[in-house]
């Protein structure tokens, strides 16, 4: 115990590295001198340093292009909701559209005692379901009790289509980011001058579509079985003229006696109400009863439909399609879960629409045209790719400013074809685990790439020209120092930055494929850029200096003005 001034002090405490903490700083000694040893031998031979930086850089993007896999357009999210889409037959009515709902409450009722916990009930059950008529199609679906496992209850609505004889539908999970029924989906507009023939050929490619691409899901955008029943009535015009009766009059006259006809409006409290014209209930007749309604003539005389028209039972669509001013009909193709969007556009050209145009089914005035997300993904991907360049471009131009140079910033930029190939394989490597698309969002990871690894080698490059300028060294002993002196400054702030975003891959749930994916590219790109980097950087750097000194003493020895190897520029 030591004593002053009467006051006893406890004797000082002294800290003493642990064994374990000891051989870490040994072993990273080691690996710091072994990297800095080895830049700086490479830089003694100009064919080591050619090697390097030729064989670093293929091989980074040639693995690039090998590790690039199928886009996608954006994830679907973890929406709670399964929705199925169904085209129905023309001749189906109202009681069979109950028909269908009563299938489906059968196929949801063993779900709905169900709880989350329930492993053995697909989706921990239902929570809500929904079955919806409209037009000519319906639409259903439901919500799980859990919502990690919604998918689950795609089989299960896909059972209850199957009961439905014509019926053709598809079913996805619905997407956060997509709206509208066709979000995610790929539209395929068959487009032509006959629409009879349209017809005829969505029947042929939804029949090949469902036998070559089975895990998708396609279905017409309206029916391809002939359409909506329609009575045409075509009057005859000899006939009704000696009668005086015009093909309007005619059309109006059958329209009241059916339906009822507007024949004028009027202003009421500020709304404008329409005025129709209808028959007494005692005129109305039976589709084919209606050639017998009556026609009265000018002079008053009243003569029956069918004597002066003649009428035909027929089906026509209930619309029409038009794509570039061309008739069209459209088949919707929903891409199965865990396959990406450009994987299924390529199986469709590939597999059936090269083939049918082979065939000679397809061609000349009849084609496919992709549309839908197929559309939004071209755009979005050219308009990624153009953002990339630009951003590499704004980069070096910034660091071209700083360094008053336009060399060492292109020896810097050398360190993002590394990162381009570190993402792309932690992307890859995340894959073998959980599937994720290189869809928008994971590409902005790149984005983050493109300002980030470009700082390990800032480093290098400015603690290299300071010893050069300050201290007089040689290039390469000054490459070497600064690789030496950097080594661990890099490594701290990539490790904290690689395990700070860790939890965004290594901690799945809810959402989480919405940054899953720009987690892995990032720290993908940081891991091998900054080992590689290390020696990539430094042996480009020298060979630079090295070309910049040739071509300084060319230079002097033509016009007679020698400059120093090295002068700080």
């Amino acid at each position: 115990m030591a004593s002053r001034h009467g006051v006893t002090y406890p004797p000082a405490l002294t800290c003493y590295p642990s064994a374990r903490s000891v051989q870490m700083s040994r072993l990273g000694e080691k690996a710091t001198k072994g990297i800095s040893e080895l830049v700086y031998w490479l830089c003694g031979s100009t064919l080591r340093r050619i090697v390097v930086v030729a064989g670093f850089t293929a091989a980074a993007v040639f693995g690039a292009l090998q590790l690039i896999p199928p886009i996608e357009y954006l994830p679907a999210g973890n929406a709670n909701i399964i929705i199925g889409n169904v085209s129905l037959p023309s001749n189906y009515n109202l009681d069979s559209v109950e028909a269908m709902a009563e299938y489906v409450e059968e196929a949801m009722a063993p779900l709905q005692d169900c709880t989350a916990e329930d492993l053995d009930c697909p989706g921990g059950g239902v929570g809500i379901n929904f079955f919806v008529s409209r037009g000519s199609g319906i639409f259903f679906g439901a919500i799980a009790n859990d919502p990690l496992r919604v998918l689950e209850l795609v089989p299960v609505l896909r059972g209850a289509l199957a009961n439905m004889p014509g019926a053709i539908g598809g079913f996805r999970q619905y997407s956060l980011f997509t709206t509208g029924p066709g979000g995610g989906a790929i539209d395929l507009d068959i487009v032509g001058p006959d629409f009879d023939r349209l017809r005829d050929l969505g029947g042929v490619l939804l029949a090949r579509l469902q036998q070559e691409v089975p895990a998708a899901q396609a279905r017409p955008l309206g029916s391809i079985d002939g359409g909506k029943p329609e009575v045409r009535i075509r009057p005859h015009r000899l006939r009704a003229s000696q009668l005086g009766i015009s093909a309007r009059d005619l059309g109006v006259t059958v329209n009241a006696l059916v339906d009822g006809a507007k024949v004028s409006d009027y202003q009421w409290l500020g709304k404008r109400i329409d005025l129709k014209l209808i028959a007494d209930e005692g005129w109305k007749h039976r589709t084919q009863n209606i050639g017998s309604l009556p026609i009265a003539a000018r002079d008053g005389q009243l003569v029956t439909l069918d004597t002066i028209a003649s009428i035909e039972l027929t089906s026509a669509p209930a619309s029409i399609g038009h794509r570039e001013r061309r008739r069209s009909m459209t088949i919707r193709v929903v891409p199965p879960p865990g396959q990406p969007l450009q994987s299924v556009l390529q199986d469709i050209a590939d597999k059936v629409i090269a083939p049918l145009t082979e065939e000679g089914v397809l061609g000349g005035a009849y084609r496919v045209i992709p549309r839908g997300s197929a559309d939004k993904l071209t755009a979005a991907w050219d308009a990624l790719n153009f953002n990339l360049i630009f951003a590499v471009v704004i980069t070096y131009l910034l660091m071209a400013a700083l360094f008053q140079s336009f060399g060492y910033p292109f020896v810097i930029l050398l360190s993002v074809p590394l990162a381009g190939f570190g993402g792309l394989l932690g992307l890859n490597l995340i894959n073998k685990v959980s599937y994720q698309p290189l869809d928008i969002l994971t590409m902005l990871g790149f984005f983050i790439l493109v300002g980030t690894v470009v700082n390990n080698a800032i480093l290098i490059v400015h603690q290299a020209l300071n010893h050069m300028r300050e201290e007089g060294m040689a290039p390469r002993d000054a490459i070497r120092e600064s690789t030496r002196t950097r080594i661990r400054p890099i490594f701290m702030s990539v490790m904290t930055s690689v395990f700070g975003m860790a939890p965004l891959i290594l901690y799945p749930g809810a959402g989480s494929e919405l940054y899953r994916g720009i987690g892995s590219v990032v720290i993908g790109g940081l891991l091998v850029s900054t080992v590689f980097t290390l020696i990539l950087v430094p042996a480009m750097f020298s060979l630079f200096l090295s070309a910049k000194t040739t071509m300084t003493q060319a230079i002097g020895a033509v016009f007679g003005s020698p400059k120093p190897a090295f002068d700080g520029d």
